[in-house]
């Protein structure tokens, strides 16, 4: 009996022995894949892929059981089930994986863990994209007053930046750079530069810093130091166009000091829309810490009344810098060619303006240029303009003065273009200009008196003369006018 049971449990443990084996057999022989390119990914466990969007296939062997994938936690956030999307296709002659990776914007890293089952038998390997290189200053527009002799600019970046001062910026200079230890535990880190100024004891004045970095596209940041407090009078010649804003300054505040403005040199459509901020009543500001990362925003009122752009030639351009940190709810302004002012150009609610002198130059006032300008009560049209745009000086209720020279090219008059809802002390039509009785007298428009260069009066249909205005004629024409139907109505016809 003993004997017998020692073979027994000899019998047993052999069998046993026999099953295992038969189990690794099966294991040893079983092979998920032929495809070199998948089965290194399954037995490094990982693969590494570029930032860009991208797809790749696994293939895997046919067995008795589908082959199933999915996209399981573990990865570097919940939402790479977004920008990873597996499909399984199964067929007789295997299976085919695909993965489809969407681009890597950010500046880190992320990871998504594939999981591939086949019956019991269980695959994972972790996809690692990388990031994007870029540089993310915290602000583009740096403002420093004119004493400031810092300026600090804070950049989080994934690469190692270089900085890039025009040759033209003397006076500032790239002092020191260093980590923001407060942030080292950020996956990205956050660069601090520190820049050394002069002083500054005159205008405004900017340099446009350039970051660069291998991989990333560029950055610009635009470091603005403010001049001395601006007086209540200011003489400023723009040398080259779009800086208007830049010799202001970025500080509402000073620009708020100005009552008085005289203008020389060249601006383009950029200056012009600063210049309709600096006649806006009221702008808002916002002003920041030296770090940045403070703001605070508050209204301040301006005061320009007087403005003088008789030494200036208009140019249609909009390139050139506008101050971000000041803003109105103006639209956008653009001219239609040199030398013109565009429509609505000076179409601010509750401007101020009392009073403008045009460029010498000027060829064309656009349409609703002064558009409800209630404070305006003179401006003198320059002999070079040819064209006066429909509504151009419309409801401009103190305006009493009007002057159009007697060598006037005045060509074209829109209609209502002199329809300032108050009487002008007086007008003058030019013989250049092409008569339109529906443009030239409709709308509530009247004058005291009235210059005509023609030496045939136009014909009037329904139109008629102010009756209680005076007539003034060409030598010679006066009898003419006196028989014309609609200029007989003058309570005087003057040979002039």
């Amino acid at each position: 009996m003993r004997i017998s049971f020692r073979a027994d449990l000899w019998l047993i443990c052999l069998f046993a022995m026999f099953l295992i084996a038969c189990e690794k057999d099966d294991s040893n022989h079983f092979k998920a894949t032929g495809d070199p390119s998948t089965q290194k990914i399954l037995d490094e466990q990982q693969l590494m892929i570029s930032r860009r969007d991208t797809s790749f296939v696994l293939r895997l062997n046919p067995t008795d059981m589908p082959w199933e994938a999915k996209i399981v936690a573990g990865g570097s956030d919940e939402s790479n089930r977004l920008w990873c999307k597996i499909n399984t296709a199964n067929d007789a002659s295997g299976s085919r994986v695909t993965v489809e990776v969407e681009a890597n914007r950010s500046m880190s890293p992320r990871t998504a863990v594939v999981e591939l089952t086949n019956g019991n038998r269980l695959y994972r390997f972790t996809i690692r994209q990388q990031y994007m290189p870029q540089m993310r200053p915290r602000n583009t527009y740096i403002q420093v007053e004119a004493d400031s002799v810092f300026a600090y600019l804070f950049v989080k970046t994934n690469v190692k930046p270089t900085v890039t001062i025009p040759a033209a910026a003397t006076w500032l200079r790239q002092e020191s750079m260093e980590v923001d230890t407060r942030a080292i535990n950020h996956t990205v880190p956050t660069v601090i530069y520190r820049f050394s100024l002069d002083r500054n004891t005159g205008l405004g004045r900017a340099a446009e810093v350039t970051l660069g970095g291998e991989g990333a596209r560029p950055v610009s940041i635009v470091i603005h130091q403010n001049p001395q407090a601006l007086r209540s009078e200011e003489h400023i010649h723009v040398d080259k166009p779009g800086t208007l804003a830049t010799l202001l300054g970025g500080n509402a505040s000073t620009w708020g000091n100005i009552n008085t403005l005289h203008l020389s040199g060249q601006l383009n459509d950029t200056d012009i829309q600063t210049l309709r901020t600096l006649l806006s009543p009221l702008v808002r500001y916002t002003s920041r810490n030296s770090q940045g990362n403070i703001s605070y925003t508050s209204s301040v009122p301006l005061n320009l009344q007087h403005l003088d752009i008789s030494q200036c030639r208009l140019i249609s351009k909009d390139n050139g810098f506008l101050v971000p940190t000041i803003d109105t709810n103006l639209n956008s302004y653009s001219s239609d060619g040199d030398n013109c002012l565009g429509d609505n150009a000076f179409m601010v609610t509750r401007t101020k303006l009392k009073s403008i002198v045009l460029p010498e130059m000027l060829e064309s006032i656009g349409e609703r240029a002064f558009y409800h300008c209630e404070y305006l009560e003179k401006i003198d049209i320059p002999a070079t303009v040819r064209n006066i745009e429909p509504y151009a000086f419309f409801n401009c209720m103190k305006l009493s003065q009007i002057n159009i020279p007697a060598n006037s090219q005045l060509e074209t008059l829109g209609s209502y273009a002199l329809s300032t809802g108050r009487q002008l002390s007086e007008i003058r039509f030019p013989a250049s200009l092409q008569f339109d009785e529906f443009k030239t007298f409709i709308g509530n428009f009247s004058a005291k008196n009235v210059h005509v260069g023609w030496t045939v009066p136009p014909v009037l249909t329904r139109m008629r003369f102010y009756s209680k205005s005076t007539l003034y004629v060409p030598k010679g024409c006066g009898d003419a006018y006196r028989q014309a139907k609609g200029w007989n109505q003058a309570a005087n016809i003057v040979e002039e």
